[in-house]
């Protein structure tokens, strides 16, 4: 029986292929679906950065400089979280995007520099039912 690590292997080789093609990425998704029923977690190391956790510091000083404390803490908590996601990604160091398969969840690791980032992220964004 196929196990759901070797469908993530088969998913994070198509994020390198040339093409996204969304058929066999959907039939490799929806096989691990019936099979194990993930629940599914995008992380995006792309929108948590460095550079946006600089500006959020910013945005934090300056409205404590402006005594908007409410929502300087709102800012803190916002840079909180994309910290967090530094500290995961340097300490995981996670360089490229890739499925993760962990205790019944399917991570993306999304970083936005591999050739199908944009077609996967797409694809699992349309699968929210959210």
């Amino acid at each position: 029986m196929e196990t759901a690590e070797d469908i993530v292997a088969k998913l994070n080789k198509m994020l390198e292929s040339e093409k996204f093609d969304k058929e066999k990425f959907d039939l490799l998704f929806r096989h691990l679906k019936k099979l194990f029923n993930p629940e599914v977690n995008i992380l995006d190391f792309s929108f948590y950065n460095e550079a946006r956790l600089k500006v959020l510091w910013k945005e934090k000083i300056r409205l404590i400089r402006n005594q908007e404390f409410e929502k300087a803490a709102i800012v803190r908590e916002m840079e909180k979280e994309c910290q967090t996601y530094i500290d995961v990604r340097v300490e995981d160091k996670i360089e490229k995007s890739a499925f993760v398969y962990d205790d019944e969840i399917l991570f993306y690791l999304y970083t936005g520099n591999v050739k199908q980032d944009t077609g996967v992220l797409l694809y699992l964004k349309d699968q929210d039912p959210s």
